[in-house]
């Protein structure tokens, strides 16, 4: 494709031809030959203007498909330029002023043959030219000034629009690339936009919600056990599950608004982490298989940026709802670490471990925690951070989450 303005530099340019030609025409028909009839350069002007005016009409030769692989085919353009030709041969007999046409003819021919074939064809026209002005007697003028400067002046002038279409052309085709390497990597960038924003809400929810109603499924087969048994404490299970029901929906409603999560909301990552596992204490204190959790806080502790002490939150929590599901395990100990240049939390449990070669540990019901262990180190991965698991079967899981810490993550409360 080219520019617009270029498209209109080359139509304006062939407009002129064709003036020149009509001019010339005229001209040509005005004059006569020496010994020659007044009639035969009328009817020789009129009929190259003739099939002149035929060929521009069924082929554009402004056209820039002209340029592609039509160009020196014999039909229709090798045939016009023929009868062009011979019409022109028998005009620069009978008038002295035909020869003056090889100026626009050449110039035909150059476009629509080309810079190579055309330049063949456009010399042969000037020897004929020379040949027809020798036979009717014109002086040097015509002879030799007129075919050798049409010639030339045709050279030039087609070889300087030639450069700028292809010029232009090459322009043309960096842009379009440019625009689609654009496009291209604008489609990825949006690509990956969604599918980061994906992930994020997936962690999300399984590291909030699915735990959530993870905790209550726990404390609706308590309560139902305890129904079937006539045990009295069925109620206080239903009641705690009432209780987890509320405050998942509650998470569920900072999720949906993109906002801090609950336990962050007026109090400390070590106050937060507290309150996740009196949460576990809960439901052992009241008889559901539930382990232990010890919190512990070493180092001094001080204030980190809401990003990292919600992304440790939430790992924290879908490290401890692993241990719950799968792990049968009896105690928990839980340590908050502050060190020099980063923050680490530690989840070490007593239960029965797996084997880390499989994607993710099965739970005693025969499900896999699949999710969870690629969410939480997702989460490190994005704030430069690690997750490293120590486990084998029958031996327990240590899992450590570490996030480094600089001038950046001062708190932001």
């Amino acid at each position: 494709m080219l520019s617009h303005a270029l498209v209109s530099v080359t139509k304006g340019l062939h407009r002129g031809l064709d003036v020149l030609v009509v001019a010339l025409s005229g001209l040509s028909a005005a004059l006569a030959a020496p010994g020659v009839a007044r009639a035969l350069p009328v009817a020789c002007a009129s009929l190259f203007l003739g099939i002149y005016v035929l060929g521009r009409r069924s082929i554009k030769v402004d056209d820039a498909a002209v340029r592609g692989a039509s160009r020196g085919s014999w039909w229709p353009e090798g045939a016009w330029l023929v009868a062009l030709g011979a019409a022109w041969l028998c005009l620069s007999v009978a008038s002295p002023g035909g020869v003056w046409l090889g100026l626009p003819l050449m110039i035909v021919q150059l476009r629509l043959l080309g810079p190579h074939l055309g330049v063949l064809v456009a010399t042969g026209t000037t020897a004929a030219a020379v040949g027809a002005a020798t036979l009717a007697g014109y002086g040097l003028p015509e002879i030799v000034v007129g075919p050798v400067l049409a010639w030339a002046t045709g050279v030039v002038v087609v070889v300087a629009v030639e450069a700028l279409l292809r010029d232009a052309e090459d322009k043309q085709r960096t842009f379009d690339e440019l625009t689609e390497a654009r496009e291209h990597l604008a489609a990825a960038e949006r690509e990956g936009a969604v599918s980061h924003e994906r992930e994020r809400l997936a962690r999300e929810i399984h590291d909030s919600l699915a735990q959530g109603l993870s905790a209550i499924d726990l404390l609706l087969r308590a309560a139902r056990t305890a129904v079937e048994q006539g045990d009295e404490r069925a109620s206080s299970y239903l009641m705690q599950a009432q209780d987890a029901a509320r405050d998942n929906l509650v998470e569920a409603r900072r999720v949906v608004e993109a906002l801090a999560p609950v336990p962050l909301d007026n109090v400390t990552l070590a106050g937060a982490l507290a309150r996740l596992a009196a949460r576990v204490q809960r439901a052992n204190d009241t008889g559901v298989d539930a382990p232990t959790v010890h919190v512990q806080v070493a180092g001094e502790e001080r204030p980190l940026s809401v990003r990292v002490e919600s992304a440790l939150l939430r790992a924290t929590q879908s490290a401890l709802g692993n241990v719950v599901q799968h792990a049968r395990a009896r105690h928990v100990a839980l340590t908050l670490t502050f060190e020099p240049d980063a923050v680490v939390v530690d989840v070490v449990d007593d239960g029965q471990g797996f084997d880390a070669t499989q994607t993710a540990p099965r739970s005693p019901h025969g499900t896999h925690g699949g999710f969870g262990l690629t969410a939480m180190a997702s989460r490190m991965r994005e704030l430069g951070g690690s997750l490293s698991i120590e486990t084998s079967p029958g031996e327990g899981t240590a899992v450590a989450l570490r996030v480094p810490t600089d001038v950046f993550d001062v708190a932001r409360r």
